[in-house]
């Protein structure tokens, strides 16, 4: 069995209807669901190229395994965690950029 293959239909099928939604949904929900959308399209795009034949066959044993594996992603991954070093650096590198290394700003994390 090609497990990739499978997954990839399975996917897809999951996503079609994903999308069916959104195009019923009044701009406000897409709005409140950017997060999970753009999680749904990055996992349906990326996903079965970069797993191996194991997680594939593990993922078809999931009723919805595009909405699971984005939800999980969301949930470790998401607007909800706590990137206080990631928006430093953000910074520090806008910083950087704008003045064009001429003053450097230290990068301090706290944790």
């Amino acid at each position: 069995m090609d497990y990739h293959k499978e997954l990839k239909k399975k996917m897809s099928a999951s996503y079609e209807r994903q999308v069916k939604q959104w195009m019923a949904s009044d701009p406000a929900q897409l709005i409140a669901a950017a997060e999970d959308i753009a999680a749904i399209r990055f996992i349906h795009e990326n996903l079965v190229d970069t797993i191996s034949d194991e997680d594939a066959s593990f993922l078809l044993t999931l009723d919805d395994p595009l909405g699971d594996v984005s939800s999980k992603w969301v949930e470790e991954n998401g607007s909800d965690m706590v990137h206080d070093d990631d928006i430093h650096h953000c910074i520090w590198s806008l910083w950087e950029e704008c003045t064009d290394g001429q003053t450097q700003k230290k990068m301090v994390f706290t944790s």
